[in-house]
């Protein structure tokens, strides 16, 4: 079976649009506080003219209500992944959610998660608790944060991390995949889902088995090895 494709921070409807004609089986929306955004970084700009800069070439789109994101998501019936992006929630938010096992919510915050598991839990609602590190024990981090599986970054994914959640019955989402022989190896290993910005290369790819081998895609794989 094919892992699940995730439209990755599909916080305008221009971006969730493209994700949902691209054939995705879910899309992930930000949430910072009340707002649908990504959130601020950890790591500030180190002087005003890096901050102005960053403000001007680099500005965060402007994310859409989650109200409207929600609705056309519910017409097409694909899941909804939520990522809460600060420590602290609006409530409030959660009454623009639909209930039930199409929508998810995910954060770095485990102790959020936990937090909020009864309540989603009535509402049949999964967690996932997400992981930028490779733990000695990825089953215990899920059963601390009360989550149904965990959202990995895809540096730290491999056959053991996937063999050991798999036996404690948990679920692993991987993010972030734009290169189809990334998504190929992770689909063959038994991920659940693949979080990606390029869904409409990543899904051609895994179910033609691969991208046609040529000139340019010899250069990329060149051009991106490590």
């Amino acid at each position: 079976m094919l892992p699940l494709i995730v439209g990755h921070r599909a916080n305008t409807l221009t971006k969730l649009r493209f994700y949902l004609h691209s054939g995705v089986d879910a899309v992930e929306v930000d949430i910072a506080g009340h707002q649908v955004k990504h959130g601020s970084g950890s790591i500030k700009p180190a002087t005003l003219r890096e901050a102005l800069l960053r403000r001007i070439l680099f500005p965060e789109p402007k994310g859409d209500a989650l109200e409207n994101i929600v609705r056309e998501v519910l017409e097409r019936n694909v899941t909804l992944i939520v990522d809460l992006k600060t420590p602290r929630v609006d409530p409030h938010i959660f009454r623009s959610l639909p209930s039930g096992e199409n929508v998810l919510i995910s954060s770095k915050y485990h102790n959020l998660l936990r937090t909020l598991k009864p309540e989603l839990e009535d509402e049949g609602i999964s967690t996932l608790a997400s992981i930028q590190d490779r733990p000695v024990d990825p089953v215990r981090v899920m059963r601390d944060a009360l989550a149904d599986g965990l959202s990995v970054e895809l540096s730290y994914v491999d056959e053991d991390l996937i063999r050991d959640l798999r036996q404690a019955g948990g679920k692993i989402y991987v993010w972030t995949v734009n290169d189809a022989d990334q998504a190929l190896s992770l689909a063959s290993m038994g991920v659940d889902a693949i979080t990606t910005d390029r869904p409409d290369l990543i899904i051609s790819a895994l179910k033609n088995g691969g991208i046609k081998d040529n000139t340019g895609r010899r250069l990329y794989r060149k051009l991106t090895e490590d």
